[in-house]
Formats: C-alpha cells, structure tokens, sequence
C-alpha cells in the first residue's frame, strides 16, 4: 500500500526497485505464496512536477450513462471490504434495473460457474464451500458472504463471469473439473475453459512461464480471459468489479506491461468504460493537532491489513499553506490506493491503527507529482 521511495546510492536516476511483503488485500490464497502487497523503492535525486512526468490517462468517470453493448468496469480499493460491497450493490443495482445481467468479477472462471449454480440451488451448500476455499484471502469475511446473499436475493437474473487466473486451483479449480468428469462433459467448452483457468492458477503460483514476470503474467491472462468470457456474449452490457490496480489505464505498475484495462481499451475502443468507485461518505470527523495547530479531519474509509492492523484515510482541512513547505520524507502513496477521489493541494492522512488502540499517522501532500507514470502523493515530515 505505502509506496517508498529511496535514494539508490549505485544510480541516481528514477529507476524502481520492488520489495514485495505479505499482502491481505488481494483475492489469491495463501498456498505456494503469500498474496503480495507491493511497497515500492525508488531512487529520489528529486520530484519531478507533473509537467515533466509522463502522461498517463487515468480511469475515466462514466458520465455518459450506461449504453447497450456497452462495457463498464469498477475498480474497488479493497477487497471483501463491507463499505465498498455496499456501493458495488448499489451501482449493480442500477444496471441491473437498466436490464444489465452480465457481471464480470476478479475470480477464477470455475467460481463464477459454481455461483452460478448456487444462484439457482435452494441451499447455500455450494457458496459455504466456496467459502471455505477462500479461507487465509481478504475475502473470507461475513461481508462476501452478505454481499453474494444479497445479489441473489433482489438480483436473481445475475450471470457471473469470472476472468481473473485459476486461484484456489487445488481445491475450488480441481473439485470443479472432477465434477465436469464425473458428469461426462470432458469434451465441452465448459471443461476446456475451466482445464486453461486451473493450468493458469498453477503457471502463476509457480512463477509463471519460464522468463515471464509473475505480474505481467496474470495482467495478460486476465485481459483475454475478459474477451473471451465478452466474446460469448457479444453484443451484452456488461458490469465488471476488480481490484484499483487493475482498472487505472496506462502500464501497470511493478509490471512490464499495460494494465488489463488498457488493453482493453485498446481492444474494444470507445466501447469500453472504467471508474474508480468512491466510498460515498466520511466515516468519521476529527480534531487533530499538527504542527502546533488544530485541524478538522475527514476520514473516508478504513481497511483492515490482518488481525492486528487496520489503515483509515483521511483529509487534513484547510492545511494545504500551512503545512506544505514540510520537508518531504522518501515515501509517496499514488492516488489509486486511497477509497476516495483524490484532490491537487490537499494534505491528507495515512493512520496505522492497532489492535490494543494505538495510532501511527502518516501525512502526504498532494500537488500534482507522478511516480512511475502515476498520480501521487508524497510523504511529508512534520515538525513539532
């Protein structure tokens, strides 16, 4: 989540460096490794302004409103998050009320099968499994469990078409094709699709195809498994919720490679649409103290990091002159992971909140720099 950036003493240039740690918020399990959260180190001889960074075109707002054949995709800040389940529901809701019933998610294509199937069971049987599948994932809260629950409560037409790469290919993946097998469907397309999906959850755990970047990888998996799942149902509008990093248009960061959606767009054209879904209200206001002053802060959302951690995020009111001569620190945190749209000459909060109450906070200034291509902000000291 916090991207740091640090003074290579072998190159001074603005090359990155990757460190990868454990990482709770993305939807893969802890099998061969643990999910990764990437925290970014980069040589800093200086900032760049914005004007001397590469163009990068960010996710666009859909303001147009929803158009047959149409594709909209989502990109959320975290995933198995009960705030942005509830905005996900809502904006399926009206496309659901538009007559939109094709939903692409961030899940292998065996999951999407076996919701399917639960959609018309009358027990909950397949989704508990399912369940017990994505134990040790961001996802294995009773949020997802209310969230799905739901869709099939007032959204019962809903087809979902899962395109991300075969996670959980040992037990959801290899339960799903010995159940094809014991059905005496091995020559369908079904078991053909699901047999590539469970062979790209093993390529990828497995570090990927001999001299292919783990990243880069999955990102291309991902873009074509979009086409082909769209390419069934040419012609359809379609709704699709994956993770920030994977909606933001232009290369991807820590990859080699543009972002899914980029390539998408580049496929489908002016018939492709992203956004970034922004938590619709602060969760809580506060009076801080900085620098000796007294300000109003807005706090948007919080994500949990594992047992212990959570993270909130927040707006400093009205500090922007105030604080904005700080010295910079080496760390930066690009727009894509804060749950609401991010504004130019603002200073806003990063808390570390602990299990037993205790609260580290971060403040960042933002002011129109780029890291990597990327809006960002950056890490300001402040002095007491």
């Amino acid at each position: 989540m916090d991207k740091k950036v640090k003074k290579d003493s072998k190159n001074n240039s603005n090359k990155a460096r990757l460190v990868i740690v454990n990482l709770i918020m993305k939807r893969f399990h802890v099998f061969i490794i643990t999910v990764l959260l990437v925290v970014f180190l980069t040589a800093c001889a200086g900032f760049n302004s914005a004007a001397d960074q590469p163009e990068v075109e960010q996710a666009e707002e859909i303001e147009s409103g929803i158009q047959d054949g149409h594709i909209y995709f989502y990109g959320e800040g975290a995933h198995g998050d009960k705030d942005y389940y509830t905005e996900e529901l809502r904006i399926w809701g009206e496309f659901y009320d538009k007559g939109c019933r094709h939903l692409f998610e961030e899940v292998p294509y065996y999951e999407a099968e076996y919701l399917n199937e639960w959609m018309k069971a009358d027990s909950d049987t397949i989704l508990y499994e399912l369940f017990r599948d994505w134990e040790g994932t961001a996802v294995y809260t009773s949020s997802t469990l209310e969230f799905y629950r739901y869709i099939k409560e007032h959204y019962p037409e809903t087809i979902f078409h899962g395109t991300d790469v075969g996670h959980q290919w040992y037990s959801t993946g290899k339960r799903y094709l010995n159940k094809l097998e014991d059905e005496g469907k091995t020559d369908t397309e079904e078991y053909a699709i699901a047999k590539e999906n469970y062979a790209q959850g093993k390529a990828f755990y497995s570090s990927a195809p001999a001299g292919v970047p783990v990243n880069d990888y999955r990102e291309k998996c991902m873009a074509e498994n979009v086409i082909r799942e769209y390419e069934k149902i040419k012609g359809e509008t379609v709704m699709g919720i994956y993770g920030t990093a994977h909606i933001w248009l232009g290369k991807k960061p820590y990859c080699n490679i543009d972002t899914m959606s980029q390539m998408l767009s580049d496929h489908y054209g002016d018939t492709f649409h992203t956004d970034l879904i922004v938590l619709p209200e602060n969760i809580r206001t506060d009076t801080l103290t900085v620098a000796g002053k007294e300000y109003e802060a807005t706090f948007f959302g919080e994500i949990a990091i594992d047992s212990e951690t959570k993270y909130a995020y927040g707006r400093l009111e009205n500090a922007f002159e105030d604080l904005k001569d700080c010295p910079l620190t080496e760390n930066v945190l690009p727009y894509y992971n804060f749950p609401m749209k991010i504004e130019e000459q603002q200073i806003y909060i990063l808390e570390e909140i602990k299990k037993d109450g205790s609260v580290e906070r971060y403040f960042y200034r933002s002011d129109g720099y780029t890291w990597e291509g990327y809006p960002t902000t950056i890490e300001i000291k402040i002095e007491e």
